[in-house]
């Protein structure tokens, strides 16, 4: 879940390096802007995940083979928590895709 929402933060983090090139071409990307959104994309994924926990652990852990894999176990949750992060970024994405 965690990894997911992050790896889907870096196409976001992506999607903005390429409208800063393409789009505002004379602006230099600092190392310390790579720092800054390479903390936001490792840190921000963690709100959706640690808040269901938080509230109740059986919101979001639930074993469902007897492998141990286990996901959220909740619709509502895992609407909130997992789908709707990843939609608000393929939106961004793709208004940047429109833009460029």
């Amino acid at each position: 879940h965690y990894f997911t929402l992050v790896a889907v933060m870096w196409m976001g983090a992506e999607a903005l390096l390429m409208f800063q090139k393409i789009v505002i071409v004379f602006v230099q990307i600092t190392t310390q802007f790579v720092v800054v959104l390479s903390l936001i994309c490792w840190v921000t994924p963690l709100i959706p995940v640690i808040i269901p926990l938080a509230i109740d652990r059986n919101l979001l852990v639930k074993r469902t083979v007897p492998d141990g894999y286990c996901f959220i176990s909740n619709v509502t949750v895992f609407f909130a928590a997992f789908l709707g992060p990843i939609l608000l970024i393929l939106a961004f994405n793709s208004v940047v895709f429109i833009i460029v």
